[in-house]
């Protein structure tokens, strides 16, 4: 008896994970975040992670913010395709920091951050609508409130800056 309800614990926990992933990738059918030669940015090193490790995250967290911003700029048959050529994250990596002598982010006021990126929008036949290379360069200020709300992302500081770019650059 216990054998057939791992299996079928096994079997709906598959089928929870297969409806996620399509999920995940209808909603951000009409976005493509790309790094362009992560390993040569300016910054990109996130505290306690390693530089694979901080690839990965940046990579996703920028994939799920451009999703959620673009979907009321970008018509859901467009395809955008951003590839991100330089980042300079807020603020810098201090080592050894505090009792526990672990790494910490540490952001002074007012502090800069730079992403620098090319962008292609595409109608659903593959024409091009539009398409460019852009710079970002922005103070980040301490600012409690946008700091709470962007608490679990490491680019969320990023997300008012380019949501303005968004609507200016593909506003019709």
């Amino acid at each position: 008896m216990n054998i057939k309800v791992s299996h079928v614990k096994a079997y709906v926990l598959i089928a929870c994970t297969l409806l996620l992933i399509v999920m995940s990738t209808t909603a951000a059918a009409g976005i493509q975040v790309e790094l362009v030669e992560p390993k040569k940015f300016s910054d990109y090193t996130l505290s306690g992670q390693s530089k694979k490790s901080s690839i990965k995250t940046i990579k996703k967290q920028f994939n799920v913010m451009f999703s959620d911003i673009a979907k009321d700029v970008i018509d859901e048959n467009d395809v955008l395709t951003i590839e991100i050529t330089n980042l300079d994250l807020a603020g810098y990596i201090e080592y050894f920091f505090g009792s526990q002598n672990r790494e910490m982010r540490i952001l002074k006021d007012p502090e800069h951050y730079r992403i620098e990126f090319k962008y292609v929008l595409k109608s659903s036949d593959g024409k091009v609508k539009t398409s460019g290379e852009t710079t970002i360069k922005e103070f980040v200020h301490h600012n409690p409130r946008k700091f709470t709300n962007y608490r679990y992302s490491h680019v969320g500081y990023m997300r008012e800056d380019l949501e303005s770019w968004l609507k200016k650059t593909f506003a019709e």
